[in-house]
Protein backbone atom coordinates (compact mmCIF):
# COMPACT_ATOMS: atom_id res chain seq x y z
CA UNK A 1 0.00 0.00 0.00
CA UNK A 2 2.89 2.40 0.66
CA UNK A 3 5.68 1.00 -1.53
CA UNK A 4 7.82 3.81 -2.95
CA UNK A 5 9.05 1.75 -5.91
CA UNK A 6 7.65 -0.15 -8.87
CA UNK A 7 8.81 -2.08 -11.94
CA UNK A 8 8.42 -0.47 -15.35
CA UNK A 9 9.67 -0.59 -18.92
CA UNK A 10 9.83 2.40 -21.24
CA UNK A 11 6.18 2.22 -22.29
CA UNK A 12 4.81 1.90 -18.76
CA UNK A 13 7.20 4.56 -17.45
CA UNK A 14 5.89 6.98 -20.07
CA UNK A 15 2.34 6.16 -18.93
CA UNK A 16 3.29 6.89 -15.32
CA UNK A 17 5.27 10.01 -16.20
CA UNK A 18 8.59 8.55 -15.06
CA UNK A 19 11.55 9.95 -17.08
CA UNK A 20 14.84 8.38 -18.17
CA UNK A 21 13.58 4.81 -18.67
CA UNK A 22 14.48 3.27 -22.04
CA UNK A 23 13.99 -0.19 -23.46
CA UNK A 24 11.37 -2.92 -23.25
CA UNK A 25 12.79 -4.76 -20.23
CA UNK A 26 11.33 -4.10 -16.79
CA UNK A 27 13.47 -2.67 -14.04
CA UNK A 28 12.90 -1.40 -10.51
CA UNK A 29 12.59 2.37 -10.18
CA UNK A 30 11.97 4.68 -7.24
CA UNK A 31 8.70 6.60 -7.17
CA UNK A 32 8.90 10.30 -6.32
CA UNK A 33 5.24 11.03 -7.06
CA UNK A 34 3.17 10.23 -3.95
CA UNK A 35 0.10 9.56 -6.10
CA UNK A 36 1.79 6.54 -7.72
CA UNK A 37 2.94 4.82 -4.54
CA UNK A 38 1.39 1.55 -3.47
CA UNK A 39 -1.47 -0.37 -5.05
CA UNK A 40 -3.76 2.62 -5.44
CA UNK A 41 -1.50 4.28 -8.00
CA UNK A 42 -0.97 1.28 -10.26
CA UNK A 43 -2.49 1.11 -13.73
CA UNK A 44 -3.55 -2.53 -13.40
CA UNK A 45 -5.79 -1.90 -10.39
CA UNK A 46 -7.16 1.34 -11.83
CA UNK A 47 -7.95 -0.23 -15.22
CA UNK A 48 -9.67 -3.34 -13.89
CA UNK A 49 -11.91 -1.14 -11.72
CA UNK A 50 -13.05 1.02 -14.65
CA UNK A 51 -15.41 0.59 -17.56
CA UNK A 52 -14.17 0.47 -21.13
CA UNK A 53 -14.82 4.13 -21.87
CA UNK A 54 -14.90 5.81 -18.46
CA UNK A 55 -14.00 5.54 -14.81
CA UNK A 56 -16.39 4.11 -12.25
CA UNK A 57 -16.23 5.43 -8.68
CA UNK A 58 -18.73 2.73 -7.73
CA UNK A 59 -16.60 -0.15 -9.04
CA UNK A 60 -13.44 1.31 -7.53
CA UNK A 61 -15.14 1.93 -4.21
CA UNK A 62 -16.59 -1.60 -4.19
CA UNK A 63 -13.14 -3.05 -4.98
CA UNK A 64 -11.59 -1.15 -2.07
CA UNK A 65 -14.31 -2.26 0.31
CA UNK A 66 -13.92 -5.91 -0.68
CA UNK A 67 -10.15 -6.20 -1.06
CA UNK A 68 -8.73 -3.57 1.28
CA UNK A 69 -11.31 -3.07 4.03
CA UNK A 70 -12.82 -6.57 3.98
CA UNK A 71 -16.39 -5.20 4.15
CA UNK A 72 -18.11 -5.98 0.83
CA UNK A 73 -21.21 -3.89 0.14
CA UNK A 74 -24.62 -5.52 -0.33
CA UNK A 75 -25.59 -6.47 -3.89
CA UNK A 76 -27.46 -3.80 -5.86
CA UNK A 77 -31.20 -4.08 -6.51
CA UNK A 78 -32.21 -5.70 -9.78
CA UNK A 79 -33.85 -2.55 -11.16
CA UNK A 80 -31.00 -0.05 -10.76
CA UNK A 81 -31.19 2.44 -13.64
CA UNK A 82 -27.99 3.13 -15.61
CA UNK A 83 -26.28 6.51 -15.60
CA UNK A 84 -27.74 8.93 -18.10
CA UNK A 85 -25.53 9.46 -21.12
CA UNK A 86 -24.73 12.89 -22.51
CA UNK A 87 -27.39 14.11 -24.87
CA UNK A 88 -26.55 15.80 -28.14
CA UNK A 89 -25.68 19.45 -27.63
CA UNK A 90 -25.45 19.06 -23.87
CA UNK A 91 -22.37 20.26 -21.99
CA UNK A 92 -20.18 17.37 -20.84
CA UNK A 93 -20.61 16.61 -17.15
CA UNK A 94 -18.09 15.18 -14.71
CA UNK A 95 -18.61 11.76 -13.19
CA UNK A 96 -19.42 13.36 -9.84
CA UNK A 97 -22.22 15.42 -11.40
CA UNK A 98 -23.70 12.35 -13.09
CA UNK A 99 -23.50 10.32 -9.85
CA UNK A 100 -25.18 13.08 -7.83
CA UNK A 101 -28.18 12.84 -10.14
CA UNK A 102 -28.19 9.05 -9.72
CA UNK A 103 -28.09 9.32 -5.91
CA UNK A 104 -31.23 11.45 -5.71
CA UNK A 105 -33.05 8.14 -5.30
CA UNK A 106 -32.98 7.44 -1.54
CA UNK A 107 -32.57 3.69 -2.06
CA UNK A 108 -29.52 4.25 -4.27
CA UNK A 109 -28.06 6.83 -1.88
CA UNK A 110 -27.92 4.37 1.04
CA UNK A 111 -25.79 1.90 -0.91
CA UNK A 112 -23.56 4.52 -2.51
CA UNK A 113 -22.77 6.45 0.67
CA UNK A 114 -19.88 4.19 1.83
CA UNK A 115 -18.59 3.37 -1.66
CA UNK A 116 -18.56 6.61 -3.59
CA UNK A 117 -16.12 8.63 -1.46
CA UNK A 118 -13.54 5.86 -1.88
CA UNK A 119 -13.99 5.85 -5.65
CA UNK A 120 -14.12 9.63 -6.04
CA UNK A 121 -10.75 9.92 -4.28
CA UNK A 122 -9.26 8.07 -7.31
CA UNK A 123 -10.96 10.21 -9.95
CA UNK A 124 -7.68 11.92 -10.88
CA UNK A 125 -6.82 8.64 -12.62
CA UNK A 126 -8.64 7.98 -15.87
CA UNK A 127 -9.98 4.65 -17.09
CA UNK A 128 -6.48 3.28 -17.80
CA UNK A 129 -4.74 4.85 -14.83
CA UNK A 130 -3.26 7.95 -16.48
CA UNK A 131 -3.13 11.08 -14.33
CA UNK A 132 -5.54 13.93 -15.16
CA UNK A 133 -6.76 17.11 -13.50
CA UNK A 134 -9.82 17.87 -15.65
CA UNK A 135 -12.75 15.93 -17.09
CA UNK A 136 -14.88 17.33 -19.90
CA UNK A 137 -13.29 20.74 -19.45
CA UNK A 138 -14.14 20.92 -15.72
CA UNK A 139 -11.75 20.53 -12.80
CA UNK A 140 -11.97 17.18 -11.04
CA UNK A 141 -13.24 17.20 -7.45
CA UNK A 142 -11.70 14.22 -5.63
CA UNK A 143 -12.87 15.23 -2.16
CA UNK A 144 -15.20 13.28 0.06
CA UNK A 145 -15.88 11.95 3.53
CA UNK A 146 -15.35 8.31 4.44
CA UNK A 147 -17.77 6.26 6.52
CA UNK A 148 -15.80 6.98 9.72
CA UNK A 149 -15.91 10.74 9.14
CA UNK A 150 -12.38 11.08 7.74
CA UNK A 151 -12.10 13.72 5.01
CA UNK A 152 -10.08 12.90 1.90
CA UNK A 153 -9.24 14.96 -1.18
CA UNK A 154 -7.40 12.51 -3.41
CA UNK A 155 -5.42 9.31 -3.57
CA UNK A 156 -2.68 10.43 -1.15
CA UNK A 157 -5.04 11.32 1.69
CA UNK A 158 -7.11 8.21 0.95
CA UNK A 159 -4.01 6.04 1.35
CA UNK A 160 -3.14 7.73 4.63
CA UNK A 161 -6.69 7.16 5.89
CA UNK A 162 -6.65 3.47 4.95
CA UNK A 163 -3.23 2.88 6.49
CA UNK A 164 -4.06 4.68 9.73
CA UNK A 165 -5.44 1.28 10.78
CA UNK A 166 -3.13 -1.21 9.03
CA UNK A 167 -4.59 -4.27 10.74
CA UNK A 168 -7.80 -3.87 8.70
CA UNK A 169 -5.96 -4.25 5.40
CA UNK A 170 -3.55 -6.89 6.71
CA UNK A 171 -6.43 -8.99 8.05
CA UNK A 172 -8.25 -8.85 4.72
CA UNK A 173 -5.07 -9.67 2.79
CA UNK A 174 -4.27 -12.60 5.10
CA UNK A 175 -7.76 -14.06 4.68
CA UNK A 176 -7.55 -13.90 0.89
CA UNK A 177 -4.04 -15.33 0.73
CA UNK A 178 -4.98 -18.15 3.13
CA UNK A 179 -8.06 -18.90 1.00
CA UNK A 180 -5.79 -19.29 -2.03
CA UNK A 181 -3.32 -21.43 -0.09
CA UNK A 182 -6.01 -23.82 1.18
CA UNK A 183 -8.12 -23.89 -1.97
CA UNK A 184 -11.32 -23.38 0.01
CA UNK A 185 -13.26 -20.62 1.69
CA UNK A 186 -12.54 -19.71 5.29
CA UNK A 187 -14.88 -20.32 8.20
CA UNK A 188 -15.04 -19.16 11.81
CA UNK A 189 -12.68 -22.02 12.74
CA UNK A 190 -9.95 -20.39 10.63
CA UNK A 191 -10.14 -16.95 12.23
CA UNK A 192 -7.80 -17.75 15.16
CA UNK A 193 -5.17 -18.71 12.58
CA UNK A 194 -5.72 -15.42 10.71
CA UNK A 195 -5.39 -13.41 13.92
CA UNK A 196 -2.24 -15.29 14.91
CA UNK A 197 -0.63 -14.57 11.54
CA UNK A 198 -1.57 -10.89 11.82
CA UNK A 199 -0.09 -10.59 15.32
CA UNK A 200 3.15 -12.24 14.22
CA UNK A 201 3.35 -10.01 11.14
CA UNK A 202 2.91 -6.90 13.30
CA UNK A 203 6.28 -7.63 14.94
CA UNK A 204 7.89 -7.36 11.50
CA UNK A 205 6.04 -4.17 10.50
CA UNK A 206 3.51 -6.20 8.46
CA UNK A 207 6.03 -7.17 5.77
CA UNK A 208 4.64 -9.32 2.94
CA UNK A 209 7.25 -12.01 3.65
CA UNK A 210 6.15 -12.28 7.28
CA UNK A 211 2.54 -12.94 6.23
CA UNK A 212 3.56 -15.59 3.69
CA UNK A 213 5.81 -17.32 6.21
CA UNK A 214 3.09 -17.11 8.85
CA UNK A 215 0.68 -18.95 6.54
CA UNK A 216 3.36 -21.52 5.72
CA UNK A 217 3.87 -22.27 9.42
CA UNK A 218 0.23 -22.32 10.51
CA UNK A 219 -2.22 -25.18 10.11
CA UNK A 220 -5.75 -24.11 9.22
CA UNK A 221 -8.22 -26.50 10.84
CA UNK A 222 -11.53 -27.38 9.22
CA UNK A 223 -14.89 -28.07 10.87
CA UNK A 224 -14.03 -31.76 11.19
CA UNK A 225 -10.86 -31.05 13.14
CA UNK A 226 -8.51 -31.77 10.27
CA UNK A 227 -6.19 -29.59 8.27
CA UNK A 228 -7.30 -29.45 4.63
CA UNK A 229 -5.12 -28.00 1.92
CA UNK A 230 -5.32 -28.15 -1.86
CA UNK A 231 -2.68 -29.01 -4.40
CA UNK A 232 -2.86 -29.32 -8.18
CA UNK A 233 -6.21 -31.04 -8.45
CA UNK A 234 -6.41 -33.04 -5.21
CA UNK A 235 -7.20 -32.46 -1.56
CA UNK A 236 -4.55 -33.20 1.04
CA UNK A 237 -5.93 -33.97 4.50
CA UNK A 238 -4.00 -33.89 7.78
CA UNK A 239 -5.72 -35.49 10.78
CA UNK A 240 -4.56 -35.27 14.42
CA UNK A 241 -3.85 -38.73 15.86
CA UNK A 242 -2.24 -38.08 19.20
CA UNK A 243 -0.79 -35.20 21.13
CA UNK A 244 1.69 -33.49 18.84
CA UNK A 245 1.23 -36.14 16.13
CA UNK A 246 -0.39 -35.64 12.71
CA UNK A 247 -1.19 -38.20 10.04
CA UNK A 248 -1.24 -37.21 6.38
CA UNK A 249 -3.58 -38.91 3.90
CA UNK A 250 -1.32 -38.11 0.94
CA UNK A 251 2.39 -38.47 0.16
CA UNK A 252 3.26 -34.96 1.34
CA UNK A 253 5.28 -34.73 4.52
CA UNK A 254 4.44 -31.18 5.57
CA UNK A 255 1.38 -29.00 4.87
CA UNK A 256 3.66 -25.98 4.59
CA UNK A 257 5.28 -27.49 1.50
CA UNK A 258 1.81 -27.96 -0.01
CA UNK A 259 1.27 -24.24 0.41
CA UNK A 260 4.55 -23.59 -1.41
CA UNK A 261 3.22 -25.53 -4.37
CA UNK A 262 0.02 -23.48 -4.31
CA UNK A 263 1.96 -20.23 -4.27
CA UNK A 264 4.19 -21.46 -7.11
CA UNK A 265 7.12 -19.24 -8.00
CA UNK A 266 5.70 -16.36 -5.98
CA UNK A 267 7.63 -17.68 -2.96
CA UNK A 268 11.33 -17.44 -3.67
CA UNK A 269 14.24 -19.14 -1.92
CA UNK A 270 15.67 -15.91 -0.46
CA UNK A 271 12.39 -15.40 1.34
CA UNK A 272 12.77 -18.68 3.19
CA UNK A 273 16.50 -18.71 3.95
CA UNK A 274 16.46 -16.33 6.91
CA UNK A 275 13.40 -17.99 8.41
CA UNK A 276 14.92 -21.43 7.89
CA UNK A 277 18.09 -20.36 9.65
CA UNK A 278 16.11 -19.17 12.66
CA UNK A 279 14.18 -22.45 12.85
CA UNK A 280 17.39 -24.46 12.63
CA UNK A 281 18.92 -22.52 15.51
CA UNK A 282 15.77 -23.05 17.56
CA UNK A 283 15.68 -26.77 16.77
CA UNK A 284 12.35 -26.47 14.99
CA UNK A 285 13.35 -27.44 11.49
CA UNK A 286 11.05 -30.07 9.95
CA UNK A 287 13.21 -31.26 7.13
CA UNK A 288 12.69 -28.32 4.78
CA UNK A 289 16.12 -28.33 3.23
CA UNK A 290 16.93 -25.87 0.50
CA UNK A 291 17.01 -28.71 -2.00
CA UNK A 292 13.50 -29.74 -0.99
CA UNK A 293 12.23 -26.20 -1.46
CA UNK A 294 13.90 -26.00 -4.87
CA UNK A 295 12.17 -29.25 -5.78
CA UNK A 296 8.83 -27.79 -4.68
CA UNK A 297 9.33 -24.68 -6.77
CA UNK A 298 10.20 -26.76 -9.83
CA UNK A 299 7.05 -28.82 -9.29
CA UNK A 300 5.05 -25.63 -8.86
CA UNK A 301 6.21 -24.36 -12.24
CA UNK A 302 4.94 -27.57 -13.80
CA UNK A 303 1.70 -27.63 -11.79
CA UNK A 304 0.84 -24.00 -12.46
CA UNK A 305 1.66 -23.89 -16.16
CA UNK A 306 -1.06 -23.35 -18.74
CA UNK A 307 -2.32 -26.95 -18.56
CA UNK A 308 -1.68 -27.25 -14.83
CA UNK A 309 -3.72 -24.16 -14.05
CA UNK A 310 -6.68 -25.60 -15.94
CA UNK A 311 -6.32 -28.86 -13.98
CA UNK A 312 -6.20 -26.90 -10.71
CA UNK A 313 -9.38 -24.97 -11.57
CA UNK A 314 -11.20 -28.12 -12.69
CA UNK A 315 -10.12 -29.91 -9.51
CA UNK A 316 -11.21 -27.03 -7.29
CA UNK A 317 -14.61 -26.95 -9.01
CA UNK A 318 -15.17 -30.68 -8.57
CA UNK A 319 -14.04 -30.45 -4.94
CA UNK A 320 -16.58 -27.73 -4.19
CA UNK A 321 -19.35 -29.77 -5.86
CA UNK A 322 -18.40 -32.74 -3.73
Amino acid sequence: MTADYTFVNERLARHYGIPYVNGSHFRRVALTDDARKGLLGKGGVLTVTSHVDRTSPVVRGKWLMENILGTPPPPPPADVPPLKEKEEGQKPRTMRERMEEHRRNAVCANCHKPMDPLGFALENFDAIGAWRTTEGGSAIDASGQLADGTSVDGVVTLRHALMSRPRVFVGTFTEKLLTYALGRGLSAHDMPVVRTIDREAARDDFRFSSIVLGIVRERAVSDEGETVVYRAGKLVSWKPEARGSWRCSSKDRDPRRTFLRGMGVAVSLPLLRSDGARRNRAGQDRGESEDAVRSDLRAARRDLGANGRRRWQAGASSSRRA
